[in-house]
Formats: structure tokens, C-alpha cells, sequence
């Protein structure tokens, strides 16, 4: 009994490998990239690696060995590859897509017999080794695909013979160490991707070779300084993609006369200034999002002639200075998406003459003015000033904004929603904004200084936003009349050193009191809405959507007007009333 149950496993031992020796094609013709080939769909099932041994498939019409022109996997495992066992019964095999196999490692001359090989990928695998000789007979590959496997490093002279190769991709791979002279012999390559390699820092030596490199992907590593001269001969690059990464200086960013695309994405870039980008003037997008810049001063973009797509998002901006873009001429889109833009400069898109979208969603404007486009207005086709706190437009803007098509313009105070096709539904869309228009004639400017008395304005509306810049707390009376009376409510913010606030009845008496540390934050604008209405104070901050302190009025009274005044410095206000 025992030797039958060894023979018999023994059995299975054989034809389990017998099996796994095999590998079967499905002949078919692909198409790709407009060409077809004629094709071998492998499926192979060998997790041990063992040399294969047949290939099984049978051809379609009219084809034979020497007609298959490419290989790709469509199912089963193997460690091991054995292409040059493919290229022997298939000599003209010019591409191979291996992927997702399970390969180990590229041993030496793991492609021998494939000279005619043009492309090769083997994506998606768990190659920890690759040797120098791997491709020592593959002069002929221009496309070499060594993306998601296992490799911590790569030998020297690797791609020595390779003159050839045009696209390369090393990505996603847990390299430890990459050699200063890897890429000699790649002096034609014209794509590179280092995406997600886990790099620390640029190695100039590289690139030294890398003269007629147009496309380098670095995004998503950990890069966080750029040394001196490590594009210094990437002269011909086009497309340079540095997001992701922890860079927080770009002055060694030199010698890219012909760039076009410059992705600084999602960095620790802290400030640009007008020797930031010396030396791109044939730059055409360029991506500072997510880096923590709070101001772009005038001159920044001055040498950036080419530009059409600037993106500035959610990096904390909080002010542009007025002739920032003086020199675009070609720049087309602007993206300053989430950020804490309270204004805008007078005139700051006035020389665009080709401005097409600008995108402004999720700031803190009050209000949009014809002066900030000028003359070139007609143009513009988009503009998002969604989830701001806009209570008033001016009405001139939209007469002249002839070309306009989409206006987004949800959860805004004086309107809400989506305006889409603007020029065909203009009538009922300006009568949708029409409060919006007439609150910009009501706006009202103005400065207190240490005041004892109010400065009282009419209050005719049923609140208030209020964007004041103060260093201390500030006090907003509501009246019957415009003087202090008996009824009054007063609503101060930022009492006791700016730690809390209060709304207080006639003077003498605090009927509602909240904590609010550092409500007002200095050196910036604060915005507060109030509103009274239905026997009711609310006071919000900024545009959330739950009100901070609360009243209830008991002895009711028509608040006919409203009160400013800072008893300890000076402020500067801007107030728009809420609309009915």
C-alpha cells in the first residue's frame, strides 16, 4: 500500500510538471496603434519555473511561425521567462507583453534569439533581479517597460547596446540605489518615467547622457532638494513632471529653454518671486497647486511670454498683487481653486487678451467688478466663483461679458446655482442675479479709530456681511435709529482680549455670551454676517452654516440701522447688506 501511494504521487509529480512544461497560443491578429499583428495570446501555467518544452496552438489561415509578430500573456504563472524559446519557433516576434506573470528575475540573455524585438513590457511582475546581460542581444528594443516589480536596484551597463530605445519606464519600484551612469548608452532616449521609485534626491550624473530627452516623469517620490546642474543638458526636454514630491527650493531649476510643461503639483514650495522662472520662456502650463504660497507678488510670471495654463489651487493664497500677469498675453486658463482670496486687485486680469476660464471656487470674495477684467472681457467663456461669499456684482460685468457660457456661481450669499448656457438664457439668469446687482450699489466702505461714538449707516435690509480687518475687538449696534437708544442691541466680537463674544441689550445687560478665542485674527480681513430677522440675532462667521451666537429679542423693534465702531484700534470695514 505505501509503494502505491508513493507511486502514484510520484505520478502526479510527473504530469503535473509535464503540464507546466507546456504552453499554448492562441494565434489571433491584434491591432495597435493602427498596425496589425499577427499575435500569439499565451497561456502558460508554470510556477516552478522549468524550462518549456512545447508550444501548443494552432494557426489561423494562412499564417505560420515566421507571421507572428507578437506575444502576450492572457492567463497562468510563471517565474521563470523563457522568450527566447518563443523567439526560436517565432523569429520575428517584434513585441512582447509579459505582463502579470509572476516573474522572479531577468537572467542573462533572457531574450537571446529575439533580435527582432521592438517593444517589450514586463509590467506588473515580482522581478527583484535583472542582470548587466540581460539585453545584450536586444539592440533593436525602443520601448522597455520594467514598471511595477520588485527592484531595489540596477546593474551598471544594463543598457549599454541599447542605442536604440526611445521610452523607458522604471516606475513603482522600492529602488534603494540607482547608479550615477545607469542611462549610459540611452543617448537617443526620448521618454523616461521614474514615477513612484522612491527617490530621495537627484542624482545629476543620470541624466549627463540625456540629450534628446523630451519627456521626465519624477512624480511621486520623495524628492526634497533638486542639486545644482541636474538638467543642465536636458536642454531638449519638454515635459518636466516633479508633483508629488517634498521639494520646497526650484532656484537650480535651469537650463529647460524649451519646456513646455513644468508640474511642481503637491510640493513644500513656500514662495516665488520673479527669479523663480528664469530661463522658461517657452513654457505653456505650469502647476504650483497644493504648496503652501500665500502671495504671488508683481513680476513673478514676467519672462513667461508662452504661458496658457496657470494652476495655483488650494496653496493658501491670500493675496495677488495687481499687474502679476502683466506679460501673459497668451495665458488662457487660471485655476485658484481653494484658497483664501478675500479681493482682487484692480485691473489684475486686464492684459489677457486670450483669458478663457478663470476658476475661483471656494475663496472668500465678496464681490466681482468690471474693473478686474478691463477691456478684454469678452472672451471669457467659464468663470467658477462657486462656495465664496459673494453678496453683490456689478451689473456692467455681465453687459459686457458677451462670450460667456457657463457661470458657477452655487452657495454664494446673493444667489445660488449653476448658469449654464449664459448667452442663450441671459434674461432669466440676470433677473436670477438681480439681487446680487443691487446690492452693489449699496456697499459701503469705511475706517473707525478708536472711537467712543458709532458710525451708523441705514440697515434697511435684514443683515449685514461684514468684512473688517482690526487688531482688536469691534462692536455692530442695531438700532431704531441712527444713534444710540433705548431699545439697542449691540453685538461685539472678540471682547476680553479676543477670547469672547457677546451680544448685549441695551447697553448693559449681556443676554448672550460664547467663548471665541482668536475670533479675530489680525493683519487679515474677518468676515461676520449678521442677520435679524423673526425677533432673532444670529451672528456667523466667515460662510459656515451655523450661526455662533444667538439672540432672541423679547421686546421686538424694527432695526432700522446699524452701528461701527472699535473702542481700542483702528479697523477698516466693508459692508454688504443680505438681500430680503
Amino acid at each position: 500500500m505505501k509503494f502505491l501511494k508513493a507511486f502514484l504521487l510520484f505520478s502526479a509529480f510527473l504530469v503535473s510538471n509535464s503540464i507546466a512544461q507546456q504552453a499554448i497560443c492562441d494565434f489571433n491578429l491584434r491591432f495597435i496603434g493602427g498596425e496589425s499583428f499577427y499575435s500569439c495570446g499565451l497561456q502558460i501555467d508554470n510556477p516552478n519555473g522549468i524550462e518549456i518544452t512545447s508550444i501548443e496552438g494552432i494557426h489561423l489561415q494562412n499564417f505560420t511561425d515566421a507571421d507572428v509578430q507578437g506575444i502576450y500573456q492572457i492567463g497562468g504563472i510563471s517565474t521563470r521567462i523563457f522568450l527566447g524559446v518563443f523567439c526560436q519557433r517565432f523569429p520575428n516576434i517584434r513585441r512582447a507583453a509579459l505582463y502579470s506573470f509572476g516573474i522572479t528575475e531577468l537572467a542573462a540573455y533572457s531574450f537571446v534569439g529575439c533580435e527582432s524585438l521592438e517593444w517589450l513590457s514586463v509590467y506588473g511582475n515580482q522581478i527583484s533581479s535583472i542582470n548587466q546581460n540581460t539585453f545584450e542581444n536586444n539592440r533593436n528594443l525602443t520601448y522597455l517597460d520594467l514598471d511595477s516589480n520588485q527592484l531595489t536596484t540596477l546593474p551598471e551597463g544594463l543598457f549599454a547596446n541599447m542605442n536604440n530605445l526611445l521610452h523607458l519606464d522604471i516606475s513603482f519600484n522600492p529602488f534603494t540605489s540607482i547608479p550615477g551612469n545607469i542611462f549610459n548608452g540611452l543617448q537617443n532616449l526620448n521618454t523616461l518615467y521614474m514615477q513612484n521609485a522612491r527617490i530621495t534626491t537627484i542624482n545629476p550624473s543620470w541624466f549627463t547622457i540625456l540629450t534628446n530627452l523630451e519627456h521626465l516623469y519624477l512624480n511621486y517620490n520623495q524628492i526634497s532638494e533638486i542639486p545644482e546642474n541636474s538638467f543642465a543638458n536636458l536642454g531638449n526636454l519638454v515635459v518636466l513632471m516633479l508633483y508629488n514630491n517634498n521639494i520646497s527650493d526650484i532656484s537650480n531649476l535651469r537650463g529647460l529653454d524649451n519646456l513646455r510643461v513644468l508640474d511642481l503639483n503637491t510640493n513644500n514650495i513656500r514662495d516665488v518671486n520673479e527669479n523663480s522662472f528664469n530661463g522658461f520662456d517657452s513654457l505653456n502650463f505650469l502647476g504650483l497647486n497644493y504648496n503652501p504660497i500665500t502671495i504671488i507678488r508683481n513680476g513673478t510670471f514676467r519672462l513667461l511670454h508662452n504661458l496658457q495654463a496657470l494652476e495655483f489651487a488650494a496653496t493658501g493664497l491670500r493675496e495677488i498683487e495687481s499687474d502679476v500677469f502683466g506679460n501673459l498675453e497668451r495665458l488662457w486658463y487660471v485655476d485658484f481653486n481653494f484658497n483664501e482670496i478675500e479681493d482682487l486687485p484692480s485691473g489684475v486680469f486686464a492684459s489677457l487678451n486670450q483669458l478663457r476660464q478663470v476658476e475661483l471656487r471656494n475663496n472668500r470674495l465678496k464681490t466681482l467688478r468690471r474693473d478686474h477684467f478691463g477691456p478684454n472681457i469678452t472672451t471669457i467663456e467659464i468663470i467658477d466663483l462657486e462656495e465664496n461669499v459673494v453678496n453683490s456684482l456689478e451689473i456692467s460685468l455681465f453687459d459686457d461679458l458677451t462670450g460667456l457660457d457657463l457661470f458657477l456661481f452655487g452657495n454664494n450669499i446673493c444667489a445660488s446655482g449653476v448658469f449654464g448656457g449664459f448667452i442663450q438664457n441671459r434674461n432669466e439668469i440676470m433677473q436670477r442675479l438681480d439681487r446680487c446687482f443691487r446690492n452693489f450699489d449699496l456697499i459701503i466702505d469705511a475706517v473707525t479709530d478708536n472711537n467712543v461714538d458709532y458710525l451708523f449707516f441705514r440697515g434697511e435690509n435684514p443683515g449685514i456681511v461684514a468684512r473688517v480687518q482690526a487688531e482688536d475687538e469691534i462692536q455692530i449696534a442695531l438700532t431704531p435709529f441712527n444713534f444710540p437708544w433705548s431699545p439697542m442691541i449691540e453685538v461685539i466680537i472678540g471682547a476680553a482680549n479676543n477670547t469672547r463674544s457677546i451680544i448685549r441689550r441695551n447697553q448693559d445687560e449681556d443676554v448672550a455670551v460664547v467663548p471665541s478665542p482668536g475670533i479675530i485674527r489680525s493683519n487679515q480681513q474677518n468676515l461676520f454676517r449678521i442677520v435679524w430677522a423673526n425677533h432673532v440675532i444670529l451672528v456667523f462667521r466667515e460662510n459656515e452654516q451655523w450661526p455662533f451666537l444667538v439672540h432672541t429679542m423679547i421686546d421686538f423693534f424694527n432695526v432700522n440701522f446699524y452701528g461701527l465702531r472699535t473702542l481700542q484700534s483702528r479697523a477698516t470695514w466693508s459692508i454688504q447688506p443680505i438681500g430680503d
